[in-house]
């Protein structure tokens, strides 16, 4: 039974060390409209996107704490 505890203990931990986070979102200028081709780029990191055609964007497989 211990054995079996620590076990799920050690996955629930890794599960949450390598969660992964995505955002989404939209980029739109004063009058609301959108911009497409506009780049979402996350501070100091490599991790970005492009907006589509209707401004949206989505970033995916971030790791929390970004």
């Amino acid at each position: 039974m211990k054995k079996l505890l620590l076990a799920g203990l050690g996955l629930l931990i890794s599960a949450c060390i390598f969660a992964q986070t995505t955002i989404r979102g939209t980029v739109a200028d004063e009058q609301g409209r959108p911009l497409p081709g506009a780049s979402v780029v996350i501070a100091e990191t490599r991790q970005g996107a492009i907006a589509n055609e209707q401004g949206a964007y989505l970033l995916t497989n971030l790791q929390p704490g970004l």
